[in-house]
């Protein structure tokens, strides 16, 4: 096997091209099979471990070889949009992928917690926080999330879950700041 190959954007295209994207993140030389990558969209703690065993090729294979099941009304619902303009388990797992690759190219860090209190604050004071959608990936996402009612909220402009994604040092508010131009609602600065 060789490295992973370099930050590749949300996956796209069609099952088989989101395979092989998912194989070259993985620095596999072919695709994850549909059960693979059906499973780590599902099952956010296989793809988190997943990433991890990259460098580990036993491990990796071991995993590869052993998704866990995948039951056929979740793949379909996977496929779907929602009618309420909410976006799809398959927009949510590339968003989903695409983070947790930059994650582990950042050696899985989270902010400290005054960082984290403060991007929350922001978060829960912004007009686009909303309750999470009733959807497969988001219950899996806030399952481990904070029990103060955080890991039930979710930014209305990119649908990531506030509790997690306000953790990582590689994310980023998408909305700018009302008053601070060149800021983002975290007053830290917007990224290109």
């Amino acid at each position: 096997m060789e490295s992973a190959a370099p930050e590749m954007g949300a996956f796209t295209g069609t099952i088989e091209e989101q395979c092989r994207q998912f194989g070259s993140i993985l620095g596999l030389e072919g695709p994850v099979s549909e059960e693979v990558l059906f499973a780590a969209v599902h099952d956010p703690s296989y793809a988190h471990n997943l990433l991890s065993a990259r460098r580990s090729e036993m491990f990796l294979n071991y995993l590869l070889s052993n998704p866990p099941k995948v039951d056929s009304a979740s793949e379909a619902e996977t496929e779907a949009t929602s009618a309420e303009g909410n976006p799809s388990n398959m927009e949510l797992a590339k968003k989903v992928g695409h983070a947790l690759w930059k994650w582990a190219k950042a050696g899985f860090a989270t902010v400290e917690d005054e960082i984290y209190r403060k991007r929350m604050d922001a978060c829960t004071a912004c007009p686009h926080s909303q309750s999470k959608p009733d959807k497969l990936l988001y219950n899996a996402l806030s399952k481990s999330a904070a029990s103060d009612g955080t890991a039930e909220k979710i930014c209305g402009k990119c649908g990531c879950v506030l509790s997690k994604k306000t953790k990582l040092p590689t994310e980023s508010c998408p909305d700018n700041h009302p008053e601070l131009a060149g800021m983002t609602r975290w007053e830290e600065p917007i990224t290109v």
